[in-house]
């Protein structure tokens, strides 16, 4: 039971670990979220070239009412923000 509970913790924090900077995320990558589509995707990348973001309140902040919380919650999967 031990080991189980270890390997799941394992798996858990190695795919959290490995999530990319949404500060590096492209075209591609974002206009895959479902719900971003076009519109949102050039809004985040515009945002990203005046300044990276500092962390997920920065995001909200910049990015407005444009972004609900079920798209932030599927890129927050996808992206570390």
């Amino acid at each position: 039971m031990n080991r189980v509970i270890i390997i799941l913790l394992t798996i858990f924090i190695l795919s959290n670990a490995y999530k990319p900077s949404i500060n590096t995320a492209t075209y591609t990558g974002l206009d895959s979220v479902v719900g971003i589509g076009e519109v949102k995707t050039k809004l985040i990348l515009e945002e990203i070239k005046k300044e990276k973001f500092k962390n997920a309140d920065d995001f909200k902040e910049r990015t407005g009412h444009k972004i609900g919380d079920k798209v932030f919650k599927r890129l927050n999967k996808k992206y570390k923000i």
